[in-house]
């Protein structure tokens, strides 16, 4: 599903536009077809993106891969490793949620922690998660907590 993905991706985006993201599309695709398993660590990645465009670091990598999120691309990394791969098996999705719920959950154990404790010391006068319309989905999100 994902190499469909980034198929239409490829032909809906005019390459002159998204020059980075393409290249980097085409090797991570290259690489995944070669050696599903592998993943790409950026210093690789960075080597080479600096063959086609200059002065090429590592955070312009972490960027990329980013915007490429953000446009519903699955680029993987690993937990452990500055390393990436597009998604090929549902291990990939599955290892890449686990990951990113390690740190979701807790962070929003410590706002309801917080917003308890502002809202005990304070007789609910000061209650955000309740009384701020702002945090609607902040609220939504906490109630699945309990």
């Amino acid at each position: 599903m994902n190499f469909e993905i980034i198929q239409k991706y490829l032909e809906n985006t005019p390459s002159s536009i998204h020059k980075e993201k393409t290249r980097l599309l085409e090797y991570l695709s290259l690489q995944i077809r070669i050696s599903p398993d592998r993943l790409m660590p950026t210093y690789e990645l960075v080597a080479y993106m600096s063959n086609f465009f200059p002065n090429y670091s590592s955070d312009k990598v972490r960027m990329l891969v980013r915007d490429l999120r953000y446009e519903y691309l699955f680029v993987v990394s690993h937990p452990e490793k500055p390393c990436y791969k597009l998604a090929n098996f549902y291990r990939d999705i599955s290892e890449h949620f686990t990951h990113f719920l390690k740190y979701i959950i807790p962070m929003l154990q410590k706002i309801q922690i917080l917003n308890n404790t502002i809202s005990s010391n304070s007789f609910n006068k000061i209650n955000p998660i309740e009384k701020d319309p702002n945090m609607i989905k902040l609220k939504e999100l906490l109630s699945g907590l309990s």
